[in-house]
């Protein structure tokens, strides 16, 4: 049996946007938070709650702690994100790209990109080495 919830407050769509820390796509928002509220399993506040606990996971960046910038609100919205879980923190990873980093500037290279723009769990940005100049 589900549960409906309906205490959502009329201005809700208002309040998500302006807790979301990425403003972009307002329509596709309304739409994936109509499409919530109308399914009525989940708690307005629990939402909030967890953009919230997303914004100070954001807010926790530094330049040995990778980060990514915020999703699109709708994409936060439509993966039910307010269900992540925010464990361990990319600082060993990060650490090991500027070891690595360090490294090749001793024999010669530099990075075409930043080496932060390296994904930490494997894949990798747009990142080239070049010979220095």
């Amino acid at each position: 049996m589900q549960t409906l919830f309906d205490d959502w407050p009329a201005d809700a769509e208002e309040q998500i946007w302006q807790a979301y820390p990425r403003r972009v796509a307002k329509a596709a928002m309304r739409k994936a938070l109509n499409k919530i509220r109308q399914r009525g399993d989940v708690k307005f506040d629990i939402i909030l709650l967890g953009i919230e606990r997303y914004k100070a996971w954001l807010g926790q960046r530094s330049s040995d702690c990778w980060r990514p910038e915020p999703k699109h609100p709708a994409t936060y919205l439509n993966g039910e994100c307010w269900k992540d879980e925010f464990g361990g923190d990319y600082n060993e990873a990060t650490r090991s790209i500027g070891a690595a980093a360090e490294r090749l500037d001793h024999a010669g290279f530099s990075f075409g990109a930043r080496p932060s723009l390296v994904l930490p769990q494997g894949g990798a940005g747009d990142v080239r080495l070049l010979p220095k100049k």
